[in-house]
């Protein structure tokens, strides 16, 4: 997480013209985020490769690993699109009603300790 991190804040302040670029770039944290689960890097990549390599074998495992990563990353970037048409709005409202509402919480909860002091 730390190196993910680092990268996010080395091109954080860059400043793209390039549409395409600017779309991928706003998908790749969900795709890392999704790629680094762990529940996925625990049960179901190990199953993945296991079964690359029963069917593939060594010999095509470096081609194979290639076109699984592409392919793993369109399909991130494709729900990231999903999220970001559907449901991104949606998640945020409720995020700002979450944060409001622990905020008034949180004052009503220091004004009345105040006030009992």
């Amino acid at each position: 997480y730390i190196f993910g991190f680092g990268i996010f804040n080395l091109f954080r302040q860059m400043k793209f013209k390039n549409g395409i670029i600017n779309f991928i770039s706003s998908t790749s944290l969900i795709c890392y985020v999704v790629h680094e689960n762990s529940l996925l890097r625990s049960y179901v990549r190990p199953l993945v490769w296991e079964e690359l390599y029963a069917k593939f074998g060594h010999y095509h495992l470096i081609t194979q690993s290639l076109l699984f990563s592409a392919a793993l990353f369109l399909v991130c970037i494709l729900f990231a699109t999903i999220y970001k048409l559907l449901l991104q709005k949606w998640v945020y409202k409720f995020a700002d009603f979450l944060s409001n509402s622990i905020r008034k919480l949180t004052s009503k909860i220091t004004t009345k300790k105040l006030q009992d002091n």
